[in-house]
């Protein structure tokens, strides 16, 4: 639009090219596709891809400690840099055989 304007603005002849935009459907990988995936990833990028699945935001992944995770009960204490109170959530069994290993 602005070389348009400009254009109008110099008395110069011109036509813009007329786009076709072309939808393209979102392909979301099967659960299969993620495990191959994963098993070519180095433990921390599991680690935080799992922790990812739980809905956390990367600066709160980056605030964990070994302090934050109860892996007898399943549980992961969560530190929000928001103005909201942390949060307790339960890991997965798949998260929980990882951070073990």
């Amino acid at each position: 639009m602005a070389y348009f304007h400009y254009c109008k603005s110099n008395a110069i002849n011109w036509t813009p090219p007329k786009l076709k935009c072309q939808s393209m459907p979102i392909v979301v990988p099967s659960e299969e596709r993620i495990v191959k995936i994963m098993g070519r990833c180095a433990m921390k990028d599991i680690t935080i891809f799992q922790l990812s699945k739980h809905g956390l935001r990367p600066d709160e992944v980056s605030k964990i400690t070994l302090r934050d995770m109860d892996l007898q009960r399943g549980l992961l204490t969560v530190r929000t840099s928001k103005l909201s109170e942390g949060r307790t959530i339960k890991l997965k069994e798949t998260a929980i055989m990882n951070f073990r290993a």
